[in-house]
């Protein structure tokens, strides 16, 4: 179960939208098949981490309707199957672009004009990491705008909440709290912990924590070092108050070699945190 394909109510907006690197539109589309196929876990993001995690995918844009002008790049007869790199969009219900991916070196492997007006597409790119299967549901739910009360994620299963994070780190909407110019002068953050039942789980309830509901606050180790360099809500020193912290010690017990050797996930982030002057008070 990789593979999700989304087609919304024949009553919606478009929820998609394709555009060139220079961000020229080349249509709006509501049924893709294919783009979200990824499966990679929080663990493994961080245990490859400098790795190539991307590669090459293979979709399907069923009805791609062109703006009036433009737009031969994909639809004209005298198509150039190699149409270089693209910006696959996803659209708010008020048309507003709430996320983006990158596809390079694109290429069209078929096509065919369809009787109302649009055409379906056979694409294939380049992505730096193959979008996760569970973050289409969340977009579709973000439509509207992202949450705004806590612990929305909780009602995706342990195993599956990267998906909610990849989200939350590419959203781009209104309506969310700002987690990057301001900085949150707080002394004391309050982490609900037990629902924290694994890797993804704790960066779910961290970006709550930090930035509200919805907010993001780094996806593995490594991207928890980047946003506690600033930018991302938070400014050390501060304490971070880790409510049932013994559910994390225990579903993040996996343990990994790290350049100070072998540790467990939970004695990463607790380390990670304090190096960055984040005093933790574990209950």
């Amino acid at each position: 179960m990789t593979d999700r394909s989304f087609v919304p109510p024949q009553d919606d907006l478009p929820a998609f939208a394709l555009a060139g690197e220079d961000a020229s539109e080349l249509g709006t589309f509501r049924k893709l098949s294919g783009f979200f196929t990824g499966t990679e876990s929080a663990y493994e993001e961080f245990e490859r981490w400098g790795e190539e995690r991307g590669g090459r995918i293979t979709f399907e844009i069923d009805d791609l309707r062109p703006p009036p002008t433009g737009a031969r790049l994909l639809t004209g007869s005298d198509l150039n199957s190699h149409v270089g790199n693209l910006l696959l969009n996803i659209e708010g219900r008020t048309g507003e672009t709430i996320g983006t991916y990158h596809v390079a070196a694109c290429e069209v492997l078929s096509r065919s004009a369809q009787a109302d007006g649009t055409c379906r597409l056979l694409l294939a790119g380049e992505v730096g990491s193959l979008p996760h299967h569970r973050a289409l549901s969340v977009w579709m739910a973000w439509r509207s705008g992202p949450p705004v009360e806590l612990r929305h994620w909780v009602a995706i299963p342990p195993g599956q909440r990267e998906g909610w994070v990849e989200v939350a780190s590419l959203y781009q909407g209104g309506g969310r709290q700002d987690r990057g110019d301001g900085q949150h002068h707080r002394d004391v953050i309050r982490l609900p912990g037990k629902d924290i039942e694994d890797l993804a789980s704790f960066f779910c309830a961290l970006g709550e924590a930090v930035n509200g509901p919805g907010g993001y606050f780094g996806s593995n180790p490594m991207a928890l070092e980047d946003c506690l360099l600033g930018g991302y809500g938070l400014t050390p020193p501060c304490s971070i108050l880790w409510e049932d912290s013994s559910v994390a010690r225990r579903h993040l017990a996996r343990r990994v070699m790290t350049g100070a050797g072998e540790a467990t996930y939970f004695e990463i982030l607790r380390d990670t945190l304090e190096r960055h002057q984040v005093r933790l008070v574990l209950e």
